[in-house]
């Protein structure tokens, strides 16, 4: 410490006798090219509410600075060399410990020292027996820090414990970086414990980075400045915040190499008396004549990583829900991930929650002969063609998974996200049913003239016919399962929004009827559906229908049926997807009756394709059945092995181990260490068979060029399952092969349902040892 930093505190103090002084504490520091970037802060007890400008703060340092960064206090005057900064109070302050964090930026090697000298009434020097209350700062070593050669903060510590802070936490890396030679990406996050409402637009976050940044992509945070070359932005919520966990998601570009990607904090104000802290180094308040300790328990924060090894850490949703911290790999950031790839499918007027900055508005005159308003729903696959029989199995898939195993979204915090997810193809399923005129719209678009071109989803100019069902042309296989979507998701919907779960109940319930009345399958009256998705048999459709609309409605009809169709055909349980729904119809009569025949035919199917079962294997352990979208039946059968175990039948914990053992191999446990889900992990597909992802921004051309390419997608189809190796394997990235790099609605369903119900054994403390991968 100068001798000419001592001599001005003496000055200050004798000046100031009855002011309250209290040492600079540091938090952190880095280098940044030829400048050094100290992190302090310092703890000020407010005796009682003031107002704006209420209360004056002297901060004083022994050493130049060039500027400072602060968020509690604006700047009335700096001396010339940047050594004393005059600041008041921004915001309305009230009784409690005060934490002003700030940023210097100087270019010393030493650590700076200082003191900050307030206006408010010293306690300090009470002798008396009357209560005192101080703030002991944590302890802290205080180092020099020598200019290193690349750009790390050496911690990241946080602050408050109650009355009116400033609440900070550290930027996360959940992926990435991804880029080259000097220009890269990389996805990171910040994690809050709110505990008050906040309106939109009324919570404000400063994201601090190291480094500089640019073209910063955020999803529930407005940009409403950006200072210092991207070092700091300023945000504000664009959505309500309700108590809870509140995560944000950002990409940022930088400049550098791949391991010198931004750190930074998050640093947003708190309404009074809040208790949040990130860090093991918190404030402690003790009173002198007790010497009683309180202490504030800090709230759970989500640290998890972007790798494909890591795990998920502690984090509270809602205050009920632990995600566990033993997991191979991130159930969470799985799930998360998938509900962005059917964002990035979704058709129509796009919702104010759509998150894909790369998608808009699309096909906004779909409409039925009569004009019927058909927009929204999924896009199939890569094309944009509404393929109702795909569409509605995935529906299934999804809303069942919802159902049985909700506590893992509530884990995840993707609870919201998924019910928003769900609801688009829904509410689409609700427009295609015309229950007073007796038709039925199953499919929008013509997959020979769509295929026919490549370009985004907006630009499309070509015409798309809608293909419909009525009391002449049967299809109870497609009309048969969006019922049974629609009371999948008036089941997930019961708890949640009992009057939208009604809704879908209602449709679904006329939709079975007519389905019911007029059986067939629909390949002879859509021909143009079946071309691309032809139905061997519609009695599996009917049968899970009517168990689902049992298990809705209680009526004994819907289960004497579900028996009925059951017992009608003989299916061959070769495997479980969009076109046979039979081990589904199994498992729900079996809950339903308990009876063994059901039990039989899960337990039958499941080891078939385990280990030594009828299923081909490849060397590296992934139950391979067809070369189309091969991991796509694993997952599949993944989701039943996982749903028979919740049912209690066989043997259930052989059952997860060897669920866990196909998704993980999807997630990175093979050879190549190659994670076939786009954006998880560090090695993964990119060059999806995937028009949206593969056209850059407009004004950018979007053509046959564009899937001609060698190059990546411009964009990344976060969260997509691609359809997966051969037999042997081997694997190729390229946007022209279907077999391998085909993305699909139907793939992603089951693989999703199967990650959640991991993550629910695993909340629920039921998820044995992740199995050693074969390779």
């Amino acid at each position: 410490m100068s001798k000419y930093f001592v001599l001005l505190v003496l000055a200050v103090a004798a000046y100031r006798t009855s002011a309250y002084n209290t040492a600079v504490q540091p938090s952190t520091d880095w280098w940044d090219g030829p400048f050094h970037y100290f992190q302090g802060y310092c703890d000020l007890p407010i005796d009682k509410s003031y107002p704006t400008g209420g209360v004056t703060v002297d901060l004083l340092l022994d050493t130049p600075s060039e500027s400072i960064q602060i968020w509690k206090l604006d700047i009335s005057t700096v001396n010339n060399d940047g050594t004393e900064y005059y600041m008041y109070n921004k915001y309305e302050i009230h009784q409690g410990v005060e934490r002003v964090g700030f940023i210097l930026k100087y270019t010393s090697n030493n650590i700076p020292y200082g003191i900050c000298v307030t206006s408010l009434t010293s306690t300090q020097t009470t002798s008396t027996t009357t209560t005192t209350t101080t703030t002991k700062a944590p302890t802290t070593t205080t180092t020099v820090t020598p200019a290193p050669t690349t750009s790390s903060p050496t911690s990241s510590t946080s602050q408050s414990t109650a009355g009116n802070d400033v609440y900070q936490v550290p930027v996360v890396k959940v992926e990435g970086p991804w880029g080259g030679g000097s220009s890269w990406t990389f996805k990171g996050k910040c994690t809050f414990e709110i505990s008050a409402t906040w309106a939109i637009g009324t919570l404000p976050v400063d994201l601090i980075f190291n480094q500089e940044t640019s073209n910063l992509q955020i999803w529930k945070m407005n940009i409403l400045s950006n200072a210092l070359n991207g070092m700091l932005y300023e945000l504000n919520n664009k959505y309500w915040v309700s108590p809870g966990t509140l995560e944000f998601n950002f990409m940022v570009d930088y400049s550098g190499t791949i391991n010198s990607y931004p750190q930074g904090s998050c640093i947003s104000r708190i309404s009074p008396g809040s208790t949040q802290s990130t860090s093991s180094t918190s404030s402690t308040t003790t009173t002198s004549t007790t010497t009683t300790t309180t202490t504030t328990a800090a709230p759970s924060t989500t640290t998890t990583s972007g790798s494909p090894t890591s795990t998920t850490t502690g984090t509270t949703t809602s205050g009920t829900t632990t995600v566990p911290s033993n997991t191979a790999h991130n159930y969470g950031l799985v799930l998360e991930k998938s509900i962005l790839f059917y964002e990035a499918q979704q058709s129509g007027d796009l919702p104010p929650t759509h998150r894909i900055n790369w998608r808009g508005d699309s096909a906004l005159g779909d409409s039925g002969i009569y004009g019927e308003d058909l927009t929204g729903g999924w896009y199939d696959a890569g094309d944009t063609v509404k393929f109702n029989l795909p569409m509605s199995a995935s529906v299934i898939n999804l809303a069942v998974g919802l159902y049985k195993w909700k506590d893992a979204y509530s884990a995840s915090n993707q609870l919201q996200h998924m019910y928003d997810s769900i609801k688009w193809p829904l509410d689409y399923f609700l427009k295609c049913w015309r229950n007073s005129a007796q038709i039925y719209y199953a499919q929008v678009g013509n997959g020979d003239t769509d295929h026919a071109i490549w370009t985004r989803p907006e630009d499309m100019t070509i015409s798309r016919p809608p293909y419909y069902l009525n009391s002449s042309k049967t299809g109870s296989d497609v009309a048969g399962g969006t019922a049974a979507a629609l009371a999948a998701g008036a089941l997930a919907f019961m708890g949640e929004d009992s009057s939208y779960s009604t809704s879908l109940l209602e449709s679904a319930e006329s939709l079975y009827a007519f389905a019911k009345a007029h059986q067939g399958t629909y390949n002879t009256y859509i021909p143009e559906g079946a071309k691309f998705y032809s139905s061997s048999e519609y009695r599996d459709e009917m049968c899970v229908s009517a168990a689902l609309l049992y298990l809705a409605t209680n009526k004994t009809g819907y289960r004497s049926d579900a028996i009925t169709f059951y017992n009608s055909y003989s299916p061959g349980r070769w495997a479980y997807d969009w076109d046979d729904k039979t081990m589904l119809c199994d498992i729900l009569l079996y809950e339903i009756t308990q009876e063994t025949k059901y039990k039989s035919a899960v337990e039958n199917f499941v080891t078939s394709y385990m280990p030594g079962g009828s299923v081909q294997y490849t060397p590296c352990g992934l139950a391979w059945r067809l070369e189309w979208g091969s991991l796509r039946y694993s997952a599949n059968a993944a989701f039943i092995a996982l749903l028979a175990a919740d049912a209690g039948i066989g043997n259930t914990a052989n059952y997860k181990q060897w669920a866990m053992s196909q998704i993980h191999y999807m997630l990175g446990d093979n050879a190549n260490d190659f994670s076939y889900v786009i954006g998880y992990g560090s090695n993964y597909p990119l060059k999806p068979h995937h028009r949206a992802s593969s056209c850059d921004y407009p004004p950018e051309v979007c053509d046959w060029n564009d899937y001609n390419s060698p190059d990546p997608n411009p964009h990344v189809l976060q969260g997509a399952l691609v359809g997966g190796p051969d037999q042997y394997d081997n694997y190729e990235d390229a946007r022209d092969n279907f077999r391998t790099n085909e993305v699909a609605c139907d793939y992603n369903a089951g693989f999703q349902s199967a990650v959640a119900g991991l993550l629910h054994f695993a909340v629920n403390g039921n998820l044995p040892a992740a199995p050693t991968p074969a390779c």
